[in-house]
């Protein structure tokens, strides 16, 4: 399937070249309709299309209208692009799925936002990573912030750490210095 939006010429003459393209002879609108067609027809038997059937041109707006399903599907690449805006929403709800990577780029912001309830992220058998060549922030404005692991937990920074492993917690820093108003410690014993 090819779709362009270019303008310029109008659309029997896109419809003219791309029938031509596909060796077929088009005179008048009722020769592309019916090429087109035949066209369709031959593409329902084959598995692997090699050459496109469906062109939708439109110099203003385009649009896909479907009351049940509407289905893209290419056997190689699909590639949508457009020269300012794309938006994609659902009324119920948007999966993406990919067998092997899914990679989501910006040049500037990046923001996940669910109005009324959590978001989620998880890795099923790997680790899942926050990475950042600056800042990393974590922060909530009306709660808490929790982390729960089986094991333990470690911070690190510029070579001091806290390690939460377990029941005990170890400090390695070359200088500890503890600021409180006030200090209260209970239990345990002493080293």
């Amino acid at each position: 399937m090819t779709q362009t939006a270019l303008g310029g010429q109008n659309l029997s003459e896109r419809l003219t070249q791309l029938a031509t393209g596909l060796g077929r002879q088009v005179n008048d609108h009722n020769a592309i309709k019916t090429q087109l067609e035949t066209i369709a027809e031959e593409q329902q038997s084959n598995t692997h299309q090699t050459t496109p059937y469906t062109l939708i041109d439109s110099a203003a707006d385009s649009s896909y209208v479907g009351t049940d399903t509407l289905i893209h599907r290419s056997m190689g690449e699909m590639i949508n692009t457009t020269q300012t805006d794309m938006m994609i929403s659902s009324g119920d709800s948007h999966h993406q799925i990919s067998s092997e990577s899914l990679n989501i780029i910006a040049d500037d912001q990046m923001s996940f936002t669910n109005a009324k309830d959590n978001i989620t992220l998880s890795a099923h058998t790997g680790k899942l990573e926050a990475t950042a060549k600056q800042d990393v922030n974590i922060s909530s404005s009306t709660k808490e912030v929790e982390v729960v692991v089986a094991n333990k937990i470690t911070l690190t920074a510029g070579g001091a750490s806290i390690t939460l492993d377990g029941a005990n917690i170890m400090i390695s820093a070359k200088q500890f210095m503890e600021k409180a108003g006030k200090h209260s410690k209970a239990g345990g014993g002493w080293d």
